[in-house]
């Protein structure tokens, strides 16, 4: 090689270098300011809901409430971490809040709740589900367990303390064992109420939250590298990036365009029903064992399979669309069989129907992608006293329900 090609080739090569170098320490600096500018956004704005969905979208479902109202419920929401709890992996962490209060023992404080532990002199109701049931985005005295207390009150000969028991991404075999467990301690309620339905499909191999986190833990490996596209997903600039294709691409809002991409929502591969009448399967299998438990406790059991977006919902009125289900799409899917069998097998008196609730309702009934609004949980509340009423399962009633 001669020297000038020499020369040629090293100025090249320090280019190159300096090209490179450069390069990197630039999306260094972007990822370093952007994840300052974000970090300041998320220290306003600390719920997941208003982070992907937008503060406009987010004010909608909550109409008159002052933006700061809002903000303050969802932090209260959102900013608690889950704590760890023997048997059913874990529970909701005791909190004190403006909006949100959540009692040492695990259950969700209601409007005038009811003493702990309960008393006999009371009727006492233990309602149990998940997030939804908990009331994740409502204020304490808009959840369901809230508006169902209200409706029963002066109902009965006795007084009716309601406790919440839901919990976020509990499904029905977690509250199974919770059920236990609060049996077993000396916790016996007259009632037992168990909403179910969106979870369960989720967790459709049955497998709570944290199980592969703790799997990981007791085998003593180190934490499993993550994908380098995982990693890639959570830089700053790809947040940035995904913020700019929603702005390019806003939600749908005419009637065509919505039935489109509606039907795109639901990918053929989450229709396995082999899957889905397993799930159902188990559901009902731990319907029948607390049914057991409840007969040797002498507590009367309901089980009610809650609505979801998923199912006979008019998405006109849902401005959380974008980004589809996900594996809450089994749910559309696994609901459908559900609905047939249903109408083809004998449930039992103590299962309530109430997925269709919502149908031809046009307002809005969703605070986030799958939780209730307040009028949504109080329609639901309502529901669930009228088919207890109907079904007699409510003892002592006054008079004549009107």
């Amino acid at each position: 090689m001669t020297p000038a090609l020499q020369h040629k080739f090293l100025d090249t090569y320090r280019n190159i270098g300096l090209f490179l170098f450069n390069t990197f320490v630039l999306f260094a600096l972007i990822n370093a300011l952007l994840f300052v500018l974000f970090w300041i956004k998320d220290s306003i704005t600390a719920d997941p809901v208003t982070v992907r969905y937008g503060g406009e979208s987010v004010q909608k479902v909550y109409g008159q409430m002052p933006q700061a109202e809002v903000d303050q419920l969802l932090k209260e929401t959102w900013s608690r971490p889950l704590l760890y709890e023997a048997y059913t992996q874990f529970k909701e962490r005791p909190f004190t809040g403006k909006y949100v209060n959540v009692h040492e023992q695990g259950f969700r404080l209601s409007k005038e709740q009811g003493p702990w532990p309960p008393q006999s002199a009371n009727l006492n109701i233990f309602l149990f589900g998940g997030s939804t049931t908990f009331g994740y985005g409502v204020s304490d005295e808009q959840t369901i367990a809230s508006y169902l207390q209200q409706y029963l009150v002066g109902k009965l000969q006795r007084p009716v303390c309601v406790y919440n028991f839901g919990r976020g991404f509990y499904y029905s075999t977690q509250e199974l064992i919770l059920y236990e467990r609060l049996l077993i301690s000396g916790f016996v309620p007259d009632i037992a109420i168990f909403i179910d339905g969106v979870n369960d499909f989720y967790h459709y191999n049955d497998e709570p939250l944290f199980t592969e986190r703790l799997q990981v833990f007791i085998r003593g490996d180190k934490k499993e590298p993550e994908s380098k596209l995982a990693v890639i997903s959570k830089l700053p600039m790809a947040r940035f990036a995904r913020i700019i294709l929603r702005i390019l691409h806003p939600l749908p809002v005419d009637t065509t365009t919505i039935t489109i991409a509606t039907t795109n929502l639901f990918p053929q591969s989450y229709d396995n029903q082999p899957l889905l009448e397993a799930v159902i399967d188990r559901y009902l299998q731990n319907k029948k064992l607390i049914e057991a438990v409840s007969d040797v406790f002498s507590v009367e059991p309901v089980f009610v399979w809650q609505p979801v977006p998923t199912y006979d919902y008019d998405f006109h009125n849902y401005p959380f669309i974008e980004g589809g289900f996900d594996r809450h799409t089994y749910s559309k899917y696994g609901y459908e069989i559900m609905a047939s069998r249903f109408d083809k097998e004998a449930f039992g008196n103590n299962f309530l129907w109430c997925a269709d609730i919502q149908k031809d309702i046009e307002e809005p009934l969703y605070i986030d992608k799958f939780h209730y609004s307040p009028p949504m949980s109080n329609l639901f509340a309502e529901r669930i006293m009228i088919l207890m009423i109907e079904r007699k399962l409510l003892p002592d009633m006054l008079g004549t329900f009107d």
